[in-house]
């Protein structure tokens, strides 16, 4: 129910740039961010770590040529530190090389399914010390599939393809 909200609450965002925005005040400060952006870009790097190469692929949910955003919707916010302790905004600037990414946290109302809220938490990195970060990243992840092995099999057959 929360993805499909998501994704619903998504698709609203974009068609409402397309045209003059109706809605809360909170739906139309998102709308705002993200009018003139490019939605749902495709970001992919390959990576060659330890002799192994790997794809870093995402989309990033409204891009600009000077900050990425991405559109999260919640039931409870639980403030900023709470999307910027995340690899996503890491990857993504990585990718495009962009060293401002903003999230716009749409809050809605866990009883009611209305939005009440909305916040913006942004994060700005040194993308000098990214592509120390991915590596490390990546590292620990494959580590952590290695230590299971059926996860591992299933990581490589089925969810990593070229």
């Amino acid at each position: 129910m929360a993805q499909q909200r998501g994704m619903s609450f998504e698709d609203a965002v974009c068609a409402a740039t397309k045209q003059e925005p109706k809605g809360t005040e909170h739906f139309r400060a998102i709308v705002e961010e993200c009018r003139g952006g490019e939605f749902q870009r495709v970001t992919k790097t390959f990576l060659t770590i330890d002799g192994q190469e790997y794809c870093l692929y995402g989309k990033i949910d409204v891009y600009f040529p000077t900050i990425l955003k991405d559109i999260k919707t919640t039931g409870n916010y639980k403030g900023a530190d709470h999307y910027t302790d995340t690899f996503q905004h890491v990857l993504y600037c990585f990718n495009e090389q962009v060293p401002d990414f903003r999230y716009l946290v749409a809050e809605f109302d866990g009883e009611t399914d209305k939005l009440v809220n909305h916040h913006f938490v942004d994060a700005k990195l040194d993308l000098s010390m990214l592509e120390e970060e991915v590596v490390s990243t990546v590292r620990s992840f494959i580590g952590f599939l290695m230590a299971h092995r059926e996860l591992f099999e299933l990581y490589t057959t089925t969810f990593s393809r070229k």
